[in-house]
């Protein structure tokens, strides 16, 4: 249905075309009606993508909840592969609600360490070589 409807919104942003299609639907086993909003991104070689989002908030510009979609995608693929692939998080070998939630905070606590000692030791290096190259 949200296909056929009128395209809502067109954008440009970051040398890609943003169509929004929008219509309100109703599910059986939930008591408001949702804003359901299909974003269709063109790129400039042709590709095209597509973002399904339903969301409660009816109210929200449409080009707010592209943001917060776009934020969204932006943690899972940065924050949670992170975790994934560099603190191993793929096998956690605690089982219950409790341990689990513990070894989490304790890798999130190592990473942000890890990359607070990591760019401290970029930014004094470079310090070190400007003043290297002053004399």
């Amino acid at each position: 249905m949200t296909n056929k409807k009128d395209i809502v919104i067109e954008w440009y942003e970051d040398n890609c075309r943003i169509r929004a299609h929008k219509s309100i639907i109703d599910m059986p086993c939930v008591k408001q009606p949702l804003l359901y909003i299909k974003f269709v991104k063109k790129h400039r070689n042709g590709d095209h993508s597509q973002r399904l989002v339903v969301t409660t908030a009816k109210d929200m510009g449409i080009k707010t909840v592209y943001k917060i979609m776009k934020a969204r995608w932006n943690i899972e693929n940065r924050v949670f592969n992170n975790f994934k692939n560099n603190a191993n998080l793929n096998l956690c070998f605690v089982h219950g609600g409790n341990a689990a939630e513990a070894v989490l905070y304790l890798m999130v606590i190592a990473s942000n360490l890890f990359q607070l000692f990591n760019t401290q030791r970029l930014k004094n290096i470079s310090l070190y070589r400007k003043s290297w190259l002053d004399y």
